[in-house]
């Protein structure tokens, strides 16, 4: 993309990480204290598989909010400044929101991509409000946009080209709040409301009171008091959300033996020999040879990437 102003070219780099649950450590690459303020992450989620959408998305922020915490720790050490432009940043996009003490957005924007809109054509009207339902709730807590695509549908083609185009070159991207499930959902960041989304469709089918509480978390507006306080969102919340999600879509499929840690919490790219359990259920003794050289290969570069940025830090403070 040419930036016409002063006749140069702006390039935007993605980086496609895969399978982060068992190779942690590859979101040290693109996230480092040099790329923070440029950065936007996007987290696609599948939605032909609607058991897994919301524990896997919950996992991958969990993975993504701890190297965030870690660089903005570095980056405290080295340029205080930077740390406080990139939260007010963040800040300045709630401000006045009525959630604002109730959300609590990454330091860094995120975007939520649900994959695969066609496959849930197939499924019952009560699913589908329930699965975006769902999405909305973890997008609007962590301050993200929220857009569904496929690529069978021209115009949530043209709409995912709109947002990486904002994405990658920063262009001027308007409010937007589509929420029609049938078509496309597209909310951008601070655009919904818990209101909004625990309430949906609360005077739907009155008549049968039975129905109205397929795909909802709460039954009546009386109940958000349980979940919702002045400064956040309860645990129970939580519980009630995944809860909600086993009990129409079923559990979540497992992570892998390996990818779990002792107390059961995401893979930390640390491997516990001790632990039972850790093994590898599945041996590929020559594609794990390869593994292991990759994995010692992707450690050393992430050391010298760190040690290049110590250097860097030391050479800006001593310049000031």
């Amino acid at each position: 993309m040419r930036n016409e102003k002063r006749n140069t070219k702006s390039i935007a780099h993605f980086w496609e990480i895969g399978g982060h649950f068992l190779e942690s450590g590859l979101l040290e690459i693109p996230i480092t204290t040099l790329t923070m303020k440029n950065s936007v992450i996007v987290i696609v989620c599948d939605l032909s598989k609607p058991h897994n959408c919301i524990v896997s998305l919950l996992r991958s922020i969990s993975s993504i909010r701890e190297i965030i915490t870690k660089r903005m720790n570095e980056l405290q050490a080295s340029n205080v400044n930077q740390v406080h432009e990139l939260k007010e940043g963040i800040a300045n996009q709630f401000k006045g929101h009525k959630d604002g003490n109730r959300i609590r957005p990454t330091d860094i924007p995120l975007v939520i991509i649900a994959n695969k809109h066609d496959t849930i054509r197939s499924m019952s009207l009560a699913e589908r409000k329930a699965l975006i339902q769902g999405l909305r709730f973890v997008a609007h807590y962590f301050g993200a946009s929220l857009l569904t695509v496929s690529s069978n549908d021209s115009n949530m083609r043209e709409m995912f080209r709109g947002l990486m185009n904002m994405i990658g070159f920063n262009s001027t991207a308007k409010s937007s709040y589509e929420t029609n499930f049938d078509k496309a959902v597209y909310i951008t960041r601070g655009q919904d409301s818990y209101e909004n989304i625990l309430l949906q469709g609360i005077q739907e089918n009155t008549a049968d009171p039975g129905s109205k509480i397929k795909y909802r978390m709460i039954a009546s507006e009386s109940e958000m008091d349980q979940y919702l306080t002045q400064k956040g969102v309860t645990r129970d919340c939580w519980n009630k959300l995944t809860e909600h999600m086993a009990a129409i879509f079923g559990e979540c499929d497992p992570l892998p033996t390996h990818s779990l840690s002792a107390k059961g919490d995401i893979d930390n790219g640390e491997n516990d020999q001790n632990a039972t359990g850790d093994e590898n259920p599945f041996p590929e003794p020559e594609i794990d040879s390869q593994r292991a050289i990759r994995q010692t290969a992707l450690e050393r570069y992430i050391q010298e990437m760190e040690r290049k940025q110590e250097m860097i830090a030391k050479l800006n403070a001593s310049s000031k």
